[in-house]
This record gives structure tokens, sequence and C-alpha cells, in this order.
């Protein structure tokens, strides 16, 4: 027995709920309805930021993700919008070297005419502030910096438990579909385990892990 539903994030969670509550097995075709859900966006976004060398708007999207906890190092959702004024002031599109020269340069500069408190003219984060960002992202570009190894698939896997555990991933946000997103990518994560123990242990690099997460 087949259920097509036109809309998966909406569903799926109430029929996983009435699964359970009647003991039925179920199985959800998982590939289109996780790559869909902001959960696994937002994953795969903090998974790919080294990869792509920390792109402006997908570094500022992870800063604002409401599910992740930054504060590990030293970052948090507001930092965003420091970032993205200077951004736009030093025209950055990206790359980790790039944000933190950028903010090193700050650190010295002292503002002139400082603006009133009330004022809605965005201020470049500069002297401690800039410091404090620097140090924030540098901390931050340390930990997720993966693909200068080659791995196994379990081996990357518990890499990628240890940091959504250390993020606090989906700990203090969570929509009606997260659960269901999560128990899919769970699915996933065992299915990759399943195939490289069948074939046999082989190590990767990070970027063909990302690759087999997002296609599995």
């Amino acid at each position: 027995c087949a259920i097509i539903i036109p809309d998966q994030a909406r569903y799926i969670p109430h029929i996983k709920s009435v699964a359970d509550e009647f003991g039925l097995p179920i199985h959800i075709s998982v590939g289109r309805y996780l790559s869909d859900t902001p959960l696994f966006i937002a994953l795969l976004g903090i998974l790919q930021l080294s990869a792509q060398d920390y792109p402006r708007r997908l570094l500022l999207d992870t800063l604002r993700s409401p599910y992740f906890n930054l504060q590990k190092y030293s970052l948090s959702h507001q930092d965003a919008g420091d970032l993205d004024i200077l951004s736009h002031n030093q025209q950055i599109v990206g790359g980790s070297k790039i944000w933190l020269e950028s903010l090193a340069a700050l650190e010295t500069k002292k503002g002139n005419n400082p603006l009133p408190e009330e004022s809605q003219v965005p201020r470049l984060p500069i002297g401690a502030r800039a410091k404090e960002l620097g140090k924030g992202l540098d901390a931050f570009f340390n930990r997720i910096t993966l693909e200068d190894s080659n791995q196994t698939i379990k081996e990357w896997i518990s890499c990628l438990e240890d940091l959504l555990e250390e993020t606090e991933f989906i700990q203090t946000y969570s929509l009606e579909s997260d659960q269901a997103a999560l128990d899919s990518l769970r699915q996933i994560l065992r299915e990759l385990v399943l195939a490289e123990m069948i074939a046999g242990d082989e190590e990767v690099e990070y970027r063909t892990f990302l690759e087999l997460l997002k296609d599995h």
C-alpha cells in the first residue's frame, strides 16, 4: 500500500504519529522530502561552508540559523549583522582569509564623529568589536574545516555527529516537521554505513561524503 501526498513536510509528521500509535510499520521515501526541509538545508549549509571557502550568503545564513548555537565559538545570531555590513563595505564575497584579514585591518581603526545611539546608519565593526568578531570567526573556521583529510564514511558520520552535538543542533529550535526530517536523516546515515559495510571500508574525501549525503 502506498500513500502519495502533495506536501511531505506538512503530512509526514502526522502519518508517522498515527503509524506509531497503532504499531504500523511504514517506509518513507526520504530523498526529495529531506532535501526540501529547513532542517536539512541548514545542516547542508554548515557542512558546505569550508568546502566552498565561506561564501558570504552561506556564512551569514548559518550564523543567523536558529538551528545552531555557536556560542562555543563566541558567535551569536546578531554577529551576522555586523559581518553583513563588513561584507558590503569591503566588498567581500567569501574566503576565510579575506574575512579574517578584513577584520584584523579594522582592529586598530577608530571611529570619527560617532553617530548617536539612535542612528539607523549601519556601523562598521572596528576596534575591539572587530577583534572579537575575528577571534570568533577564526575559532569557527578552524572547527568546521574538515576537507584536508580522507576518512571512511563511518568516520565522517562520527565527525558530523560531534559537530551537531557541539552546536546543539535543533536543541533550542524546531518546527513541526523537524522530527520527521531528523528521522529521515538518521535513516540515510544508517544506509550509508550499511553500504560501506557491504562494499568494504574505503577512505573518501570530505567532498565525496557531502555528495553522498546530498544525493542519497
